[in-house]
């Protein structure tokens, strides 16, 4: 199975995506077979992924919000529904899968979960950085970032057919042009961290859903 990097770092890609997260402009999304289902795993938060898809946890672990694990898959599952992916019930494969510390959390622990529901890949996420804005919408002493990272398992194979990054912190449009298509938006202004993870999973739905669409039907 080939790996397909989609890196999605500070890039125009990934903020002309949240942007048009709001706007409903992303255009006509990718078909994918019906046979092509999908299985999203809990997110875990604090670490990363080292080049094999285990996660590593890292030493200095800051604060995340106890639901935010279930809700990047339960929001990553709404995405791909709502592009009409085959996506298998973020509940059942929250019961399919481990209580979170149980296992290891790796290609082989999505490859066995994503096989318990019958799914033909199974999408796993690590959320590296998730800090709030300190001000409002209209301004800011800091802005939100945000950094995650995502693998996407062949559950049959057990090997990583896709990963996608999101790196991003706001900034003024003075210091960066390709934020236009948010700052265009004036009402928008600056986002939380969780309008900015919101619209990167629904970029990365696309992105997924181009990736498990490009593959041969095995």
């Amino acid at each position: 199975m080939r790996s397909v990097t989609m890196r999605l770092c500070l890039s125009a890609a990934i903020v002309a995506g949240i942007a048009a997260c709001r706007v409903g402009s992303l255009g006509p999304p990718p078909v994918v077979a019906p046979t092509k289902q999908i299985a999203v795993l809990p997110f875990v938060a604090g670490g990363d992924f080292d080049d094999a898809g285990r996660f590593q946890q890292a030493t200095d672990t800051a604060s995340f919000p106890e639901d935010l694990p279930d809700h990047a898959a339960q929001q990553l599952t709404h995405e791909l529904t709502a592009i009409a992916a085959p996506v298998i019930g973020a509940e059942q494969v929250r019961r399919a899968a481990p209580p979170a510390g149980a296992a290891i959390y790796s290609v082989d622990l999505a490859a066995r979960v994503g096989a318990a529901v019958g799914a033909k890949y199974a999408a796993m996420g690590v959320v590296s950085r998730y800090v709030e804005r300190v001000g409002t919408s209209v301004g800011v002493e800091s802005p939100a970032s945000v950094a995650w990272k995502i693998v996407l398992v062949d559950v049959q194979r057990r090997a990583i057919a896709g990963t996608y990054r999101l790196d991003y912190t706001q900034s003024p449009l003075s210091d960066d042009l390709k934020q236009l298509p948010l700052w265009l938006q004036g009402k928008f202004g600056w986002m939380t961290r969780q309008e900015i993870f919101d619209g990167s999973l629904r970029h990365a739905a696309r992105q997924i859903a181009r990736t498990v669409a490009s593959t041969p039907t095995s």
